[in-house]
């Protein structure tokens, strides 16, 4: 059914906006950081899960498509603040230009895949190849600080300190 292919592939779109506006808000209360780790992590797991759906359960990928969506935007939205806080004034621009490389490239790529390996492992491993940046958000939430300017607005000066001590590679005089 046409319209029902169609609503299963629009309802990324949607959980994108919402994931965007949604993650944007959490990022200001909550802080960037966890906020881009989650939304990676419920992307990831959505997708994981869409290799799960039983056959012909349209509302159950659907779903999930937008719990993926949801995670994708919230991401975008974290990212860019995350990214725009922890960068130099005279490199802002470029830096925050250029996060639009790695969503063309991951787009580039994903296609690649799908066409070189989807005869061979099918549509849900394809699906399942979805779980692999798990491995980028656990390096996000191993080695990325959270945004100093956030922690300043939160009134958190010494993680604040410490969070930008980590980006320039500063010693930590708190010892």
């Amino acid at each position: 059914l046409p319209i029902l292919t169609s609503l299963m592939l629009l309802i990324a779109g949607v959980g994108s906006i919402l994931g965007a506006l949604g993650g944007g808000r959490l990022a200001d209360r909550l802080g960037r950081k966890p906020v881009l780790v989650a939304a990676g992590m419920l992307c990831c797991l959505g997708t994981r899960c869409q290799a799960l759906v039983p056959e012909g359960d349209w509302r159950a990928f659907t779903l999930l498509r937008f719990v993926v969506g949801m995670g994708y935007g919230a991401c975008g939205s974290t990212q860019f603040a995350l990214i725009a806080e922890c960068t130099p004034r005279a490199r802002r621009t470029l830096i925050t230009s250029s996060l639009g490389i790695p969503a063309g490239l991951g787009l580039l790529l994903a296609s690649s895949v799908v066409s070189v390996l989807f005869a061979h492992i099918g549509w849900r491993g394809t699906a399942l190849l979805g779980f692999l940046p798990l491995v980028v958000v656990a390096l996000i939430a191993g080695f990325v600080p959270e945004s100093p300017r956030w922690l300043l607005t939160v009134g958190r000066v010494e993680a604040s300190k410490r969070a930008a001590n980590r980006i320039l590679v500063l010693p930590d005089h708190d010892a």
